[in-house]
């Protein structure tokens, strides 16, 4: 029996050049080290889970994370030390309860959720199983405990997601005048279509983009999440692009690729007076497939009322709305404000909680997008998350940079073992 010897944590430089937090968990039997680390975001919604920041101002302007080094160290460590890390809840229950608040602001969650990470990957291995396959084991051994089923009585099977890549950047992830955050292209998968044949597609579409911005005078840099970041007439011309530059490799609307937004609940002033037209006058004139927080997340009326007026093809993703929480997910079903949403493990804090709202979503038959966040590391995490628990949708930014296609190059690596 392997358990757990020693947690040590340390401090890095996510993609934004701030600190995180970076765990590596040993097992007793030497040479037995899994690290993880937990990425950040720049749009935080009012109902995540607090991070823990030292806020000296005078160091890395008060982001820095000594203080969660200091909780694992000191906190965490000696409390998990000498478990099995296949015990993933038994583990997580104890993360939670040391914490004892309900946003996690004593330990703080970028100190939790990247333990709980590291745990993970060392039940995995202990388990002589892959990561996203040890992931969907626990996450039907959860269903069965819980809701008092017989062994196999679940049937939820890992897959592979269908990729999502934020090609242009707008709103609090860009320095140009568009509203909305994120313009997606979204490939269609296809019976026969590998992983590859969508990062491809992703990969040419984002380079003929390039080429399209340069002839137009438009290249004005990058965003936070690695897409360009131009200044346009307005949020129709960014999909506009995305829909041309696809269609130089022959790439058709619908039949080959949809597009997503994710307004980040920031509405253009030609919305103001009517949002919930605007949006379905903009699903008439695109193949929109994602339409994430279309509006602030206390607008509830407003999405109510937009999830069941705009074409039933498109899928209104709650993120602030819900964030990764039971209750919020819970309220968002009952009040039928969505279709989809939003996993995004930072805003919730330990695998078990996640794999928990993941349960409730899957019964209340609600979309799945695992996703990545603007601060992020080189953990490639999700990408077995999104296969584990079988998700219809992974975000993790444009096909470039290393904290973004390490994510799709290792669901390149579990597209071979799936098939």
């Amino acid at each position: 029996m392997s358990l757990i010897k020693n947690l040590s944590a340390r401090q890095i430089l996510n993609s934004k050049g701030e600190p995180a937090v970076e765990v590596t968990l040993s097992l007793d039997k030497e040479g037995e080290y899994f690290t993880a680390s937990c990425p950040s975001g720049i749009s935080r919604g009012a109902k995540e889970m607090i991070e823990l920041t030292d806020k000296d101002f005078s160091r890395f302007q008060g982001k820095e994370v000594s203080n969660a080094i200091k909780k694992i160290n000191e906190a965490i460590n000696p409390v998990i030390k000498g478990i099995n890390p296949i015990e993933q809840g038994k583990i997580d229950r104890k993360l939670i309860d040391l914490d004892g608040t309900p946003n996690k602001a004593n330990l703080g969650v970028n100190a939790i959720l990247p333990v709980s990470m590291a745990v993970a990957k060392a039940g995995a291995h202990v388990a002589k199983r892959h990561l996203f396959v040890h992931l969907n084991h626990y996450f039907n051994e959860l269903i069965v405990e819980e809701e008092d089923l017989k062994i196999g009585a679940t049937d939820y099977k890992y897959q592979m997601p269908r990729a999502v890549f934020n090609l242009i950047n707008g709103g609090r992830h860009a320095h140009n005048n568009l509203s909305f955050q994120e313009f997606l292209l979204i490939p269609q998968k296809g019976t026969q279509k590998s992983f590859w044949e969508q990062l491809r597609m992703a990969s040419e579409t984002f380079h003929n983009l390039e080429k399209i911005l340069l002839e137009k005078n438009l290249i004005s840099g990058y965003g936070e999440e690695g897409g360009f970041a131009p200044s346009l007439e307005g949020n129709s011309q960014a999909l506009d692009l995305l829909i041309q530059s696809a269609g130089q490799n022959g790439y058709k609307p619908t039949k080959d690729f949809t597009l997503g937004i994710d307004a980040a609940g920031a509405l253009p002033k030609e919305a103001s007076e009517s949002p919930i037209e605007y949006f379905k006058e903009l699903a008439s004139h695109y193949p929109l497939e994602l339409l994430e927080d279309p509006f602030p997340e206390d607008k509830w009326d407003l999405w109510e009322t937009l999830n069941s007026e705009i074409n039933p093809a498109v899928i209104v993703v709650g993120d602030d709305l819900t964030a990764t929480n039971p209750v919020y997910l819970e309220k968002a079903i009952q009040s039928r404000a969505i279709k989809g949403m939003i996993i995004k493990p930072n805003q919730i804090g330990t695998i078990t909680e996640v794999l928990r709202v993941v349960k409730i979503a899957k019964k209340k038959g609600i979309k799945l997008v695992v996703s990545h966040r603007s601060k992020e590391t080189n953990d490639n995490f999700i990408a077995d998350l999104a296969a584990g628990i079988a998700a219809d949708f992974i975000k993790s930014g444009p096909p470039a940079r290393g904290e973004r296609t390490a994510k799709y190059n290792r669901l390149l690596e579990i597209d071979e073992m799936i098939v």
